[in-house]
């Protein structure tokens, strides 16, 4: 486990290539690499968002070298097993009610650093804009469209992910309501 002042990480990748070296990081250091690389997501997005974000506990990031693994914590934490975040904040079966809010990666989906790195970084977006102005990963508060692009944003933002795509859990899906009563739901 590391901790940083926005996040707190737990991986059991016992190594990994890193991107376009020859050199492998061991658990440990992969560990302080990532969590400083959530750092610099987490400055890019204050740098275009502002420092609105609220945050009053860590976001908890778990990178995990077995998506059954991934599976079992998201059931665990998140409710379901499918979902890789948990967004907005308060939510209490993550690491006993210490974090805010948190994501589960696997690097058995995400398949190496490159793609890891983005994908935490997507996914980095979406929390962050949830606890953004107003804690609420609610439509009425947070269209869907906003949580969307700002998770497609942060991802993108470094140049060497500028041509990456990551596509979110529903997106694409056809919209059709008629607008009545939107304020209600």
């Amino acid at each position: 486990i590391v901790k940083s002042p926005h996040f707190y990480l737990v991986t059991d990748i016992p190594r990994l290539k890193l991107d376009g070296k020859s050199r492998y990081l061991g658990r440990h250091e992969l560990a302080h690499l990532y969590i400083q690389r959530a750092e610099m997501a987490y400055r890019d997005f204050v740098g275009a968002f502002g420092d609105r974000v609220s945050l009053p506990r860590p976001c908890g990031i778990y990178l995990l070298r077995d998506e059954s693994v991934k599976e079992e914590i998201a059931a665990r934490y998140f409710g379901l097993p499918g979902p890789e975040l948990y967004y907005g904040g308060e939510i209490t079966r993550i690491g006993g009610g210490y974090p805010y809010n948190g994501c589960a990666i696997s690097v058995k989906k995400h398949r190496d650093d490159r793609t890891l790195h983005a994908r935490m970084r997507h996914l980095i977006g979406h929390l962050l804009v949830s606890c953004w102005v107003r804690v609420s990963g609610k439509d009425r508060y947070l269209p869907r469209w906003v949580f969307a692009g700002a998770a497609q944003w942060l991802s993108r933002r470094p140049e060497m992910f500028a041509e990456m795509a990551s596509f979110c859990a529903g997106e694409g899906a056809v919209v059709s309501h008629s607008g009545k009563g939107w304020d209600k739901k």
